[in-house]
């Protein structure tokens, strides 16, 4: 029974804590509804829906973007 304890504690913590702090980190997202952007999101979101695109096309590429980032897509800067 000792040795679940000890297991416990040492695996359990840490991810405890981990989730802990990182909810503690969104609580101003969280309260005030809002998500935090930087200057790559809509890299990031570009990403996402290549991704869905790909799955949905079966058209697998690994190492390109062939429908996020075409050339109609206006980028703003």
């Amino acid at each position: 029974m000792n040795k679940y304890k000890d297991k416990l504690v040492e695996y359990g913590a840490p991810l405890i804590l981990s989730v802990l702090l990182a909810t503690i980190l969104q609580i101003p997202e969280l309260i005030n509804h809002v998500a935090l952007t930087g200057s790559d999101t809509i890299f990031h979101f570009s990403r996402f829906y290549d991704t869905a695109q790909q799955i949905h096309n079966h058209n697998f590429s690994y190492f390109q973007m062939n429908y996020g980032m075409g050339e109609n897509r206006k980028l703003v800067c």
